[in-house]
């Protein structure tokens, strides 16, 4: 060996301990999924993982959600409830999204068929169980929003906007 050789893969391993670093300090610094605060709100409960998906497939009576997914409820009273589903990418969000759609203007649903706000173009609103609900996508995640009409427009203007014409 040469002198400052270590021998064959050292530099591999190096750069995979780099590699790892990185990315947990990536996830570290990533901004949450649901946030701390919303609508002027604070967080009172959250679920994550499986059994966040599990609480969204007993909503739709089927596994729809990836296992990135999250549930958060907002206030003391529940005043704010926030879905989350976070899917391998657009496409798949996009699809989602369209298939719930089509379940609630199919009718057999509490909730009344979605229509679109002009004020909120990319998202679709609706009124069911829990209030008053918007829903939209943005990049690779579907977003779910339950509350009253006023603490929802506070509320949307703190997550990801979707694009104009991202989905459709």
């Amino acid at each position: 060996m040469k002198n400052g050789d270590r021998g064959p893969g050292t530099g591999y391993r190096a750069a995979s301990a780099a590699a790892a670093a990185l990315a947990v300090l990536l996830v570290a610094c990533a901004k949450p999924a649901v946030p701390v605060r919303l609508g002027g709100l604070g967080r009172a409960k959250v679920l994550t993982g499986e059994r966040a998906a599990k609480a969204i497939g007993t909503l739709h009576g089927s596994d729809v959600a990836p296992q990135r997914s999250f549930v958060a409820d907002y206030g003391r009273r529940g005043e704010l409830r926030l879905y989350v589903s976070d899917f391998a990418g657009a496409a798949g969000a996009q699809r989602a999204l369209s298939a719930m759609l089509a379940g609630l203007q199919g009718g057999g649903t509490p909730f009344r068929p979605p229509r679109r706000d002009r004020r909120w173009p990319d998202r679709w609103f609706t009124i069911g169980p829990g209030g008053h609900h918007a829903v939209w996508v943005s990049g690779a995640s579907v977003y779910w929003l339950a509350g009253a009409p006023a603490r929802l427009e506070r509320a949307m203007d703190e997550l990801p906007a979707p694009a104009h014409g991202e989905w459709i």
